[in-house]
């Protein structure tokens, strides 16, 4: 039986996250298989998935409805064309038409973290961002030093909106105040790195924080989780609800630490010790294998392009 033809279509970069479900969808679906086009994304896309890059959308209108598509799974906007579709939300709804369209009039998706509280997107079912665990990538490795080292990965070094910011002038304060303090801790501070760089450099840490200012988790949460480091970000009751609800979970094992909170915290991890570290990451592993799996997560998709219901427990 052939499978059929997905599209997968951003038009800014969404945190790979189109990239990656085109990528899952072709290695773990018996019943799919996607193409990723793309518009206007200066970061380029990974590497070994097929691609079509149009420089205008008028041309990708004329890529969509030439190359047989049968759905198609548009990311924070669309384009009107003859074929079934839903729409997934990544970005804020103050970002504007550049990144997001809101009119929409088919099946609305929003991704699970804190975009899925706001009242913009009530109209949406909140869905996972997959994550291919099982990819090399996401290889365990443990850091060979005889210290412990905490690993902050903030996309941004600069101050946002409060949704969007890392905290990274006063986390990076935080972690050097405790590397002082404890002759058996070291830091390691990554930016402008390349995707695939910034994980394996990651996958070196024992504690990894994803940022400890905002709401709501992100990506860098569920890579550490994916790599069995003992995980740390903030989050509030909203966000732990619409996980818990999503992924069907009683629990997450991610240490819930504020930007207050984060010396202490971190004070308290560092004096139980090694072991005790080691042992929360490898909880975090077994849970994305059990929780987050993106066999799984695949399977659900293809029951929303069959018109079917899910994440909607």
């Amino acid at each position: 039986m052939s499978k059929k033809k997905i599209a997968q279509v951003k038009f800014t970069n969404c945190c790979w996250v189109p990239d990656e479900m085109t990528k899952c969808i072709n290695k773990y679906s018996d019943n799919y298989e996607a193409t990723l086009i793309y518009l206007n994304d200066s970061e380029g896309t990974l590497k070994g998935i097929p691609t079509i890059k149009t420089p205008v959308e008028s041309e990708m209108y004329d890529v969509l409805m030439k190359s047989n598509f049968e759905f198609i799974h548009f990311h924070n906007k669309f384009i009107n064309v003859d074929i079934p579709s839903i729409i997934q939300y990544h970005s804020p709804p103050w970002y504007g038409s550049d990144f997001i369209n809101k009119s929409y009039s088919g099946r609305k998706f929003v991704v699970g973290q804190y975009h899925a509280t706001l009242s913009e997107y009530s109209d949406c079912v909140p869905v996972p961002n997959i994550i291919d665990i099982y990819d090399e990538t996401y290889t365990i490795r443990n850091n060979e030093n005889s210290k412990i080292r905490i690993g902050f990965s903030p996309s941004v070094l600069t101050e946002r909106d409060c949704v969007e910011s890392k905290g990274y002038k006063e986390t990076k304060e935080i972690l050097e105040r405790i590397r002082d303090k404890n002759s058996n801790v070291e830091i390691d501070i990554i930016h402008g790195l390349w995707r695939d760089d910034c994980i394996r450099r990651k996958s070196e840490s024992d504690i990894l924080i994803d940022e400890c200012k905002t709401n709501s988790y992100h990506r860098c949460a569920l890579e550490a989780m994916s790599l069995g480091k003992l995980t740390i970000c903030s989050m509030d009751d909203a966000v732990v609800n619409i996980v818990k609800k999503m992924m069907n979970v009683e629990s997450i094992p991610m240490h819930n630490l504020w930007m207050k909170d984060l010396e202490n915290g971190l004070q308290n991890i560092i004096n139980r010790g090694v072991d005790y570290i080691k042992e929360e990451g490898k909880k975090t592993r077994e849970w994305m294998e059990k929780n987050w799996n993106p066999k799984d997560i695949v399977r659900n998709f293809e029951k929303i392009y069959n018109g079917g219901k899910t994440y909607e427990n």
